[in-house]
């Protein structure tokens, strides 16, 4: 029933009252102690934890940045013999690449903190994913240089 599934969700977390902000954790009354405003329960589409998305896309960056390195490796096998050398390339790409991912991970967890103290450690992590990026383009340049 609706008040069952209220007082499960009421149990398991911190929900303020909307009325007066008292914080009815393990209430299972109908309506808030403090102002008596009626518990209202809404359904609604299940949501993902923001720290989860924030997880999923760092991980999908590093995991389409390597998809990109092993593609144009794949790309300077199959279709020419020249002399490149193509391992040390990759193995620095996707190298940088997993760096990029574990900085914008943790970019992601300092942003939910979010105090002054970490704003320096923040802008630093950005700028360096920034720089790091951009070697990594410019590394895929030359392999694309070297492969047309």
């Amino acid at each position: 029933t609706p008040d069952e599934l209220a007082a499960l969700y009421l149990r398991a977390r911190d929900v303020p009252c909307p009325g007066c902000g008292y914080n009815r954790r393990d209430g299972i009354a109908a309506a808030c102690p403090e102002c008596l405003h009626p518990l209202k329960v809404s359904h609604s589409v299940y949501e993902l934890d923001p720290e989860t998305g924030r997880i999923a896309s760092a991980v999908s960056a590093g995991i389409a940045c390597c998809g990109a390195v092993l593609c144009a490796s794949v790309a300077l096998i199959v279709l020419e013999n020249r002399r490149i050398e193509f391992r040390e390339t990759t193995a620095v790409l996707i190298m940088l690449g997993s760096i990029c991912c574990a900085i914008l991970a943790m970019n992601r967890a300092i942003t939910a903190r979010a105090t002054r103290d970490l704003r320096f450690l923040r802008q630093f992590l950005i700028l360096l994913s920034i720089g790091i990026m951009a070697f990594s383009l410019a590394m895929m340049m030359t392999l694309w240089n070297q492969l047309f």
